[in-house]
């Protein structure tokens, strides 16, 4: 793996807002397809509705969206953080672009994250992963989270 370069953060501008609801939506429409079985369609519909959902919650000032940047002025990722009671915050979403994914971009995002996290207080950081998403999940072992839970499916 090559080194990474060191990212700077500031607040998702409105230029990628709409680009950083895109890939989320995607994302969750492929894993809510293979993981739930849905169609395409029907599993674009159910990600489009949950980011709804997230959005609605921006109007909340306990909502964080950070844009990672390299030299140039395009994002290279960024993160959504959820303060979500004193003490309390949820990584409503990571992104690291395709083509900057196992460079370490990912841990230094998170590193910011826990900087934020601490800086407003917080002392439990939580973020959800799908099972299949192993880089994912071996990056947040790797920074620190534990397991304290499974969400489980039964087929009928």
């Amino acid at each position: 793996m090559e080194q990474s370069k060191k990212l700077s953060f500031q607040h998702i501008s409105n230029d990628y807002f709409p680009h950083f609801i895109e890939e989320l939506v995607e994302y969750y429409r492929g894993k809510y397809a293979q993981n739930f079985g849905l169609s395409s369609e029907a599993a674009k519909q159910l990600a489009s509705e949950q980011v709804r959902k997230l959005q609605e919650g921006l109007k909340d000032s306990e909502q964080y969206l950070i844009a990672a940047y390299l030299e140039h002025p395009e994002p290279i990722g960024g993160f959504w953080l959820s303060r979500t009671n004193t003490n309390h915050a949820i990584i409503q979403w990571i992104l690291v672009e395709a083509r900057y994914r196992q460079l370490g971009y990912g841990r230094q995002i998170l590193d910011q994250v826990k900087t934020l996290a601490k800086n407003l207080g917080v002392h439990k950081l939580f973020i959800y992963a799908f099972a299949d998403n192993h880089g994912a999940l071996e990056l947040y072992y790797q920074v620190g989270f534990t397991t304290i839970g499974f969400e489980m499916q039964l087929e009928l």
